[in-house]
């Protein structure tokens, strides 16, 4: 490009027809062109070579194109096609200056690029000056002619709307004036016309309709120039204002807008190159739609980069943009106008196209701006409702009414940001997010009246349950004939005024009748069944109602003073009324009686079971017995609570029971009459009436002779029973003497055997097992135990020694020995014969091994192996108060074997008879019914194992304050409903059961055995199995016996029967089991080799998959001393979390100053030593300051969330062969991104529950008080992971440091992996593991319940598996 004296001028097209794109690009920008729309217009020059074109140009427009050197010689010197702008003409002209058309460079037959050009020329000019010598005019051959025959034969192929200007430039005019000169001009270019073969649609086109002919004549520049420039000047007038209507350049119809000249001129060019018909209004179309896309991109782009947009749309992203859609919709028609701006010349068409593509892409890309905006809109107007309406409600208005004037006030709100928020250019339908807001409206207002509801529901059947439990209570102690008439009457009472109070307060919510009458139903109906549900719980104690009335009636006068039994009082009648008030109370617990309606129970049970005799009806000589009958007459099974059977048999035992305490009577009663007479005694006084005095003083001074006549006594006496002598002379004198001839001989021959035995017997003791004292025993008091236990137990801080002499008979147990007092040892010749040998081996007298083994029991013989002791005489596991010794009791004879996984985590495994319920918190829970169907468990089965258990060993708990306190937090957070005392896995909040009783004494597994047949189950503790042997010589290795080590450390081995199907079955734990597995030959056969564990089978799994549910506790201090609670509440989540929580310390200053452990207080105390500085020292340090520590300073609870189902998983692999060693277990806490988020909406649910209004008021925590709280627990020392200061800010990173274990462990025996579904190991025989490490997550929210089940529920599988219907389960 060439600027010079204000003139700028490119290159278009070289000589070998390249089109200089950068060139015109250049240009344009230099020349502004772009900024013209239609006001320009173009100029362009053809004629021979040489004649002046150039020169001609560069005067009339002040261009600087190159002019031919005359002195040189004439050649050729524009070659191509040039452009320039011309110098101070307006509007901007654009002058081209063409390449000669007759130049010798090219030859004679070269005229393709003179055609192209000339096409080019006309294609893209308004105005077309055409050079021609004066002298050529009128010649046949001149020069002039070819080069009009060449403009009008490419005319030919332009089909353009407008007139082109020719302009005929006669050049050296002479003398001959122009008005002769023109005429002949024009009539030559007729011809020309005429002559030209044109398309068949214009063969009749006149060429005014295509050109506006013009002809002017200039002097010779080179022998009049200065007449040549004055002529020039004038012509340039011409050029000024050549758009105007009536200028050179008049006709504007298809001017391409300048700013697209130049690709115009790039597609122009190209076509005439390919020799293509050149349409110029398609081409002006397909240039409009370029270069109105161009526009249109730029001004998308533009929008874009717009500061304000951007800004806009980061600020709507996160918040509500107040004028949102004013603000948006100036930014859009900024953009749009700019577009209109630059486009407006363009075809309208096209324009108007591009334009609603643009506006299209627009709309596309502020839509997800508009849509955050009316999300804002839609969530701030529902937060704002539900504060609202929340107030509205707190203020006492209606329900009803206030959620129809909050609605009605918000959704107008919403319509006048939505209003606000509207784009003038759009025209969007918000329409679906309102309503998508009504929805959540009506949603909230639904969810807010069903908990409102339920909590009013709650609220009265809180208050009916308060009303009636205390009261129902009463009653049923004190049954007598108006007990159920009273009870009626305190119903109706009750429910009359509940129904009166709660329709009140239900009138504000405006529901339909037909509702309101079921929900006041409902209420009716719950209180109905809490009487129903307390008469049934008092039906299970009525053996001991009974027992209690009849104690209380015997032991006691009408005026309640204790009887002394003188001999004067008639214990018969007393015995008998006794008797009648308890029989009283049964039949008043007999059936339910709450609707009107008399029967007859108790006259059936007063002559069935006072006076027999007369209660058996005859029927044809047959005595029937009224009791022997499953129903009551007049009476449905579904009111029944005691069936006529039960009735007798709690009668026959209820009179067993009570048989001691008449007898006690009667035997004071004697004795009191012996104390009370002066006489010798009968015998006394027949002696000495017969020997006489001297005789009888005789047999006083000398005894023997008295016990020579005692032991005659006692053997007539003998005689006398035996022989039935007054039987025998019922029939006469003589038939008597005969029969006693003959007995004589024989009975005296058993009296001596008898004695014999007698003395045998004396020699060995060994009293008979009676379940019922035994289970008798376990409810006696804390008192017995330790009175009865004292002589055998030395309770130290150290543990709890056992002497190996231990009587486990006086306990009921007489199955239970010592393990060294196995007679078969280890190393026996062959283990096909000699020694005992048992039809099952059980590892493990845990959680679900007692339950097997009781159950196993009944039918089969039994040896039940226990490496640690019994707990009926451990006072650390017997109560509660010492819970947290036991735990923290590292002794080698301690219940608790401490664990420490490789994530850094404490941990415990049980080491005692009953397993983990000895050591456990308590709660009892069954599992969720989905959880007994992905188990692939008999439901109905399942549903009998649950029963046997509860009935034995589980109690109803009694809430204490911070139990309350929670269960009455979690409902008002919203973990609801409250389902009250149920075992039942159930969503929302709940009490469970427990195996600690009201005194606080624990009820384990171990008395579970109490239902076992003593006389086929063998039990020895402190028996540490080593391994299982196999006979490896079958196609699959059979399990036949284990080898076990005693006290002493003597290795003994125990034989399996070879009867079909029996089996050793391993119950050892999630730890235990796995590991016994892995010493037996049973694992990962690379894992066994490492250790020379000879391989039984390859299989990759065992001790794969180990899982524990972490937990994580917050501790929260107290400034009053908190009641010892473990888990009795607790709230269950649909986010897969579980709340429970712990509160006080045992009462005993052991208990008090002892190491607590992983859960205690010293959270509060431990966080006030450095992380740093808690060194082993430091930390002994505390322990004895904390000796002398008050009582007061170990007050307040904690509160525990716990995470269902973790998905994160580990493995346990061997460290040693020692089985008394613990393996290496890892559990990779939190490794699942999932299981990490749940214990982030724990905590924030944990917090929600400290600010909860019930647990402020109980605990006075604030906002400030949880924030400490949270440091407190990352500062505390509960594990060994190390901690992070951001813990507190980062709820991700405080679970992480802060979990702990709430010994939920299992894994490592997976079903289908190591075990089947029948959990029989896979790939030998005769071997099961039946326990916890069978488990792929842990059951309920606690899984003790479901392990204690599973132990009754497989051992009925395997007995109805093995028997059929004789196992008579």
């Amino acid at each position: 490009m060439d600027k010079s004296d204000g003139c700028c001028s490119t290159h278009l097209i070289d000589g070998d027809g390249n089109f200089n794109v950068d060139g015109i690009e250049n240009f344009m920008k230099e020349v502004k062109l772009a900024e013209c729309g239609l006001s320009y217009a173009v100029v362009s020059i053809m004629g021979p070579q040489s004649s002046g074109k150039s020169t001609l140009l560069n005067y009339l427009f002040g261009t600087n194109f190159r002019e031919m050197d005359a002195f040189k010689g004439r050649s050729q010197t524009t070659k191509g096609i040039w452009m320039a702008r011309c110098v101070g003409i307006e509007p901007c002209t654009l002058v081209m200056d063409l390449e000669g058309t007759d130049g010798r460079e090219r030859g004679e037959d070269d005229t393709a690029f003179e055609k192209q050009s000339s096409l080019f020329g006309l294609a893209v000019s308004d105005i077309v000056l055409i050079n021609m010598w004066c002298h050529d005019i009128g010649r046949e051959q001149a020069a002039n002619k070819p080069l009009l025959k060449t403009v009008f034969q490419v005319m030919m192929r332009l089909f353009s709307p407008r007139k082109t200007t020719l302009m005929f430039v006669i050049r050296d005019k002479t003398r001959t004036p122009l008005e002769n000169l023109e005429p002949v001009l024009r009539e030559d270019i007729q011809k020309i016309w005429d002559g030209v073969p044109k398309p068949q649609a214009h063969e009749d086109t006149p060429l005014s309709e295509f050109f506006n002919v013009e002809v002017v004549a200039l002097s010779s520049f080179e022998e009049k120039e200065e007449q040549f420039k004055e002529q020039v000047e004038g012509l340039r007038q011409r050029f000024f204002h050549s758009i105007a209507p009536g200028g050179l350049a008049g006709d504007r119809r298809a001017v391409v807008p300048a700013s697209g000249f130049s690709f115009s001129a790039q597609q122009i060019w190209k076509i005439i190159k390919e020799n293509k018909d050149l349409d110029l209004p398609a081409h002006k179309v397909m240039v409009a739609t370029v270069r109105c896309e161009e526009i249109a991109n730029e001004k998308f782009s533009s929008f874009i980069a717009n500061e304000e947009w951007r800004q806009l749309e980061e600020t709507v992203q996160s918040q509500p943009v107040p004028g949102f859609g004013r603000k948006l919709s100036s930014i859009l028609d900024a953009c749009l106008s700019e577009y209109d701006a630059e486009a407006t010349y363009f075809d309208e068409g096209v324009r108007s196209s591009k334009r609603s593509q643009l506006e299209e892409k627009l709309m596309q890309l502020v839509q997800p701006a508009y849509q955050f905006m009316l999300g804002h809109l839609r969530s701030g107007t529902l937060d704002k409702f539900k504060e609202a309406f929340d107030n509205a409600l707190n203020s006492g208005k209606g329900f009803a009414v206030a959620a129809h004037d909050c609605t009605e006030y918000f959704m107008s709100q919403f319509d006048e940001g939505s209003a606000d928020a509207e784009i003038d250019q759009a025209n969007w339908d918000c329409s679906r997010v309102r309503d998508k807001l009504q929805r959540d409206i009506d949603a909230h207002v639904a969810a807010v009246s069903s908990a409102k509801l339920s909590e009013l529901t709650t609220t009265y059947e809180t208050k009916l349950n308060e009303a009636l439990s205390g009261p129902i209570e009463a009653l049923f102690e004190g049954a007598n004939s108006d007990t159920w008439p009273a009870i009626r009457k305190l119903l109706q009472h009750e429910i009359e005024i509940a129904v009166a109070e709660f329709s009140g307060a239900l009138s504000g919510f405006e529901m339909d009748e037909e509702v309101k009458d079921k929900i006041l139903l409902r209420l009716k109906e719950h209180a109905r069944g809490l009487v129903e549900a307390k008469a049934k719980e008092e039906a299970g104690r009525v053996l001991i109602r009974m027992k209690d009335r009849f104690s209380t009636l015997f032991s006691q006068d009408s005026d309640s003073m204790p009887r002394v039994w003188t001999g004067k009082e008639d214990i018969r009648a007393i015995t008998k009324t006794a008797r009648s008030a308890s029989l009283k109370l049964l039949s008043v617990m007999a059936a339910y009686r709450l609707d009107d309606g008399a029967d007859t129970i108790e006259n059936t049970l007063s002559l069935a079971l006072m006076d027999p005799k007369n209660g058996a009806s005859t029927n044809k000589g047959t005595s029937v017995d009224p009791l022997a009958s499953s129903s009551w007459a007049e009476v449905p099974a579904s009111k029944t609570l005691i069936t006529p059977v039960q009735c007798k048999s709690l009668w026959r035992q209820f009179k067993g029971e009570t048989e001691y305490t008449v007898t006690q009577a009667i035997a004071a009663q004697e004795a009191s009459k012996r104390n009370n007479n002066w006489l010798p005694p009968p015998w006394a006084i027949v002696a000495l009436f017969i020997l006489g005095f001297n005789e009888f003083m005789t047999l006083l001074r000398n005894p023997l002779y008295l016990g020579v006549i005692f032991v005659g006594f006692l053997l007539v006496k003998a005689l006398w029973v035996q022989l039935d002598i007054p039987g025998e002379f019922r029939n006469g004198a003589l038939p008597g003497l005969l029969s006693l001839s003959t007995k004589f001989l024989p009975t005296i021959m058993n009296l001596l055997r008898k004695l014999a035995e007698e003395g045998q017997g004396r020699a060995n003791p060994g009293p008979q097992h009676n379940p019922s004292v035994a289970a008798k025993k376990f409810e006696n008091g804390a008192s017995d135990l330790s009175s009865s236990t004292s002589s055998e137990v030395t309770s130290s801080r150290n543990g709890t020694e056992y002497s190996s002499k231990e009587n486990y008979s006086k306990y009921g147990y007489p199955f239970i020995k010592q393990a060294s007092s196995f007679s078969s040892p280890a190393e026996a010749p062959a283990w096909g014969g000699g020694g005992k040998a048992y039809d099952y081996i059980i590892i493990g007298g845990g959680t679900a091994g007692c339950p097997l083994a009781a159950t196993l029991s009944e039918k089969f013989s039994v040896l039940l192996l226990e490496r640690g002791g019994t707990p009926f005489a451990n006072v650390n596991v017997s109560f509660m108060q010492n819970f947290h010794i036991s735990l923290a009791d590292t002794s080698p004879n301690s219940a608790s074997q401490v664990f420490i996984s490789t994530d850094g985590v404490f941990n415990s495994r049980a080491r005692i008879l009953g397993g983990g319920t000895c050591i456990n918190a308590g709660f009892y829970t069954r599992a969720s019914s989905s959880y007994i169907k992905r188990a692939g468990w008999d439901a109905k089965l399942v549903n009998e194992s649950y029963p046997w258990i509860e009935k034995q060993i589980v109690h109803r708990p009694k809430l204490g304050p911070w139990q309350k306190a929670l269960r009455d937090s979690l409902l008002e957070i919203g973990v609801s409903p409250y389902n009250g005392y149920t075992y039942d896995h159930l969503y929302g909040t709940k009490v469970g059961g427990t195996i600690f009783d009201r005194f606080g004494r624990r009820h384990t597994a171990a008395e579970l055995l109490a239902s076992a047949n003593p006389e086929k189950l063998d039990l020895l503790v402190h028996a540490t199995v080593q391994k299982i042997v196999f006979d490896e010589t079958g196609k699959k290795p059979r399990a036949i016996g284990v080898i076990f080590k005693d006290e002493k450390g003597m290795l003994h081995r125990a034989l399996l029967s070879n009867k079909y199907r029996s089996e050793i079955i391993v119950s050892s734990g999630a730890i235990g089991s796995p590991q016994l597995l892995l010493l037996s030959g049973i694992g990962p056969k690379a894992d066994l080799e490492k250790f020379n564990i000879s391989v039984i089978l390859d299989n990759e799994f065992v001790g794969k998959g180990m899982s524990d549910n972490p937990l994580n506790t917050i501790y929260v201090p107290t400034s009053r001393p908190v009641k010892q609670s473990l888990i009795q509440t607790v709230g269950i989540t649909k986010m897969g979390v579980y709340i429970e929580a712990s509160s006080g310390f045992g009462q005993s200053s052991d208990s008090i100053h002892w190491d607590h452990g992983l859960v205690s207080a010293e959270i509060g105390q431990l966080s006030t030593i450095p992380p740093k500085q808690r060194t082993h020292d430091a930390i002994q340090a505390y322990k004895k300051r904390k000796g002398n520590l008050p009582h007061e300073a170990f007050m307040g609870g904690f509160i525990l969330e716990k995470i269902a189902r973790p998905l994160s998983t580990g493995q346990l692999i061997l460290l040693n062969t020692n089985v008394d060693d613990n393996p290496s277990v890892t559990f990779n806490y939190f490794s699942h991104p999932y299981d990490l988020q749940r214990c982030v909406d724990g905590i924030r649910l944990t917090e929600k529950i400290l600010r909860s209004k019930h647990f402020t008021n109980y605990t006075k925590c604030n906002n400030e008080t949880v924030e400490k709280l949270l440091n407190m627990s990352v500062n505390a020392n509960v594990n060994l992971i190390p901690k992070h200061t951001n813990d507190t800010k980062s709820l991700e990173q405080f679970c992480k440091d802060t979990h702990i274990t709430i010994w939920h462990y299992h894994g490592g025996c997976h079903v289908g992996k190591v075990v089947g579904p029948d959990y029989r190991v896979l790939g030998v025989d005769r071997l099961r593991v039946i326990d916890g490490s069978t488990f792929s997550d842990s059951p309920g929210t606690n899984p003790q319940a479901t392990v204690l089940m599973m132990g009754r529920y497989m051992g009925m599988k395997i007995l109805i598996e093995r028997l059929g219907r004789a196992a008579g389960v």
